[in-house]
């Protein structure tokens, strides 16, 4: 078979007709719209648009949430916010070291990702 996807719509049709005509269809002379769409669609032949967006979109959170590779940092400030970016950075531990009447704080991040669409 063929790989174009006008190929495989007409093998499906032609299919799901054939299998039309050897059953109640070949009575009638006429073929269900419907059953024919279903033929299509349970094939794969046809998607479903709205099923499709929803299939896409699960596949891309799904690639979001296996590209994140949480990693633990501790900072022993009394906050964060506060401190310049490179003062954290420096003291930022993967670890907690707890001192005493001075807070722990806790984050999780992950490295910048590509993500491609499905």
């Amino acid at each position: 078979m063929s790989n174009k996807f006008e190929d495989r719509l007409a093998h499906a049709i032609d299919e799901a007709i054939r299998g039309q005509l050897d059953g109640p269809a070949r009575d009638s002379g006429t073929i269900s719209t419907g059953r024919l769409a279903a033929v299509l669609v349970g094939t794969g032949i046809v998607a479903d648009p709205v099923q499709h967006q929803q299939d896409l979109v699960a596949i891309m959170d799904k690639q979001v949430r296996d590209s994140e590779g949480w990693r633990d940092e501790f900072v022993t400030v009394e906050n964060p916010a506060d401190e310049r970016d490179d003062f954290i950075a420096a003291i930022t531990d993967p670890s907690p070291e707890w001192e005493e009447d001075c807070p722990t704080w806790h984050r999780r991040v992950t490295e910048w990702r590509e993500v491609h669409r499905a």
